[in-house]
C-alpha cells in the first residue's frame, strides 16, 4: 500500500514536470516563430525605407527638373505639381504604414520577451518544487530503511527471548 502510495506520488511529479516541459516547448516555438515574424517585419520595413529614399531622391530630381524647365506653360507644371503630390501622398502613407509594422514588431518582441521570462519563472518554480519533492521521498525511504532495521532487530530480540524462555522451562 505504502510502495503504491509512492509510485502514484512519483507519477504524478514526472507528469507535473513533464506539463511545464511541454509549456516550456511551447513557449520556445512560440517565440522562434515571432522572432522570425520580427526578422519579417524588419525587412519589409528596410524595404519600405529604402523605396521611400528612392521616391524622395525621385521627386528632388522631378523639382529640379520642374524648376529648371519654367519655359513650359503653366498649365504643363500644374499637372506634373499634381502627379507628384499624388505620388507624394502614397509615399508619405506607403512610409506612415511602414512605421507602423515596426512599431507593431517592436511590441510583439516585447511581449515575446516578456514570455520568455515567465516561462523561465515557470520551469524554475516548477524545478524547486521538484527538488522539495525528492528530498522528501529520500526522507521517507531513509525513515522506511530504518523502520524495516528496527522491526528486523525486535524481531531477533523477540526469537531470542522466546528461545530463552523455552530452554528455560525444559
Amino acid at each position: 500500500n505504502r510502495a503504491d502510495q509512492e509510485r502514484i506520488e512519483r507519477f504524478v511529479i514526472a507528469n507535473d514536470f513533464m506539463k511545464a516541459q511541454k509549456a516550456l516547448d511551447t513557449n520556445e516555438e512560440g517565440v522562434s516563430d515571432t522572432r522570425d515574424q520580427i526578422e519579417s517585419l524588419k525587412t519589409k520595413a528596410s524595404d519600405g525605407r529604402s523605396k521611400t529614399k528612392s521616391k524622395e531622391i525621385e521627386i528632388n530630381e522631378l523639382s529640379d527638373r520642374i524648376s529648371g524647365e519654367s519655359d513650359k506653360s503653366l498649365k504643363s507644371a500644374k499637372k506634373m505639381e499634381e502627379k507628384l503630390s499624388k505620388e507624394l501622398v502614397k509615399l508619405t502613407s506607403s512610409w506612415q504604414n511602414s512605421k507602423n509594422v515596426v512599431k507593431s514588431a517592436e511590441d510583439d518582441l516585447n511581449t515575446a520577451k516578456e514570455l520568455v521570462v515567465e516561462t523561465k519563472e515557470s520551469v524554475q518554480v516548477k524545478q524547486a518544487e521538484m527538488e522539495k519533492e525528492f528530498e522528501r521521498i529520500e526522507t521517507e525511504k531513509t525513515e522506511a530503511m530504518e523502520a524495516e532495521k528496527r522491526h528486523e532487530q525486535l524481531k531477533t530480540d523477540y526469537q531470542n527471548m522466546s528461545a530463552g524462555i523455552s530452554s528455560s522451562q525444559g
